[in-house]
């Protein structure tokens, strides 16, 4: 069996990052909805590929986070699962509706 070196915790996280390792995709195009602060955020995300956006209360993360979704379907086709409670769950369906996102609420 072949033993690997033991990291000290420094070197573990430094082989953790990934500063320029962009994952993602261009997006194509972005839809008037959104603020300017949140199309730059959602175009980053799309771009970076793996991140997260941590906004405050109140700064539309959901309008955010259906664009994000509906871009990466435009893109590699298929679908986003969204993981959430089921009043959130309600809230992300009605904002979808709102924005022209298609939104399926599964309760099981």
């Amino acid at each position: 069996m072949n033993a690997q070196p033991i990291l000290d915790y420094g070197t573990f996280l430094d082989r953790k990052l990934h500063y320029s390792d962009d994952a993602g995709f261009e997006p194509v195009w972005m839809p008037e909805f959104l603020f300017l602060f949140q199309r730059a955020l959602v175009e980053w995300a799309t771009r970076r590929g793996r991140c997260a956006i941590f906004a405050d209360c109140g700064l539309g993360k959901t309008p955010m986070q259906l664009e994000w979704s509906r871009l990466v379907c435009e893109n590699h086709g298929g679908i986003v699962l969204i993981v959430a409670p089921l009043a959130v769950a309600e809230q992300t369906a009605r904002e979808g509706e709102k924005f022209g996102v298609p939104v399926n609420v599964c309760r099981s």
